[in-house]
């Protein structure tokens, strides 16, 4: 016989028809104070906080639709925003340190200078660029892209490399990793 149901899709809770649930849901545009964790759609890959040669890794982050698969990966980086008079924003780890660009590139740093730490959100196709808000207006504005297996700042470009999108965790939904 016959049979239909309607699916709230806004419900993280609601599994997917493999029992999978979400950690982490896609958001239009992030705002102050919620904490995300910002993925490289093109790549699949979600920034970490642990260091490369001048930059920060990524991680493998499985998406359905608008989700992040549960768990998330125990090194996903939960950046939280913090929005400013200016319009730039800050985002800051769940322990304490700003992501920063400065000497060595990309970074996560303890008590940085106020201007290295400030974000300007910019639309791009199917997500958002992150340009530092220190160079945005010069002629080579940098900002957040994934290049060559890392999250990286180069000069600002249209390509897809410079995409990133904000999936917002809530408390205990994204479940990190047992390691």
């Amino acid at each position: 016989p016959w049979r239909w149901s309607l699916v709230y899709s806004g419900d993280r809770t609601f599994p997917h028809q493999d029992g999978q649930t979400a950690a982490a849901r896609l958001v239009r545009q992030p705002e102050d104070g919620h904490t995300y964790v910002l993925r490289h759609e093109p790549e699949g890959r979600i920034l970490t906080g642990t260091p490369t040669s001048d930059g920060l890794a990524g991680v493998d982050g499985p998406a359905r639709g608008n989700d992040l698969l549960a768990p998330l990966p125990a090194d996903a980086l939960r950046l939280t925003v913090h929005a400013r008079e200016d319009g730039s924003l800050t985002l800051v780890s769940e322990s304490g340190l700003s992501l920063t660009l400065g000497t060595g590139g990309l970074r996560l740093t303890e008590e940085p200078e106020e201007r290295l730490s400030r974000w300007i959100l910019t639309p791009a196709y199917s997500g958002w660029n992150l340009i530092f808000a220190e160079t945005a207006d010069t002629e080579a504005p940098q900002a957040i892209q994934y290049y060559a297996s890392r999250f990286t700042t180069y000069s600002h470009a249209s390509n897809s490399s410079f995409i990133l999108n904000f999936y917002e965790v809530d408390g205990d939904e994204g479940n990190q990793e047992e390691k």
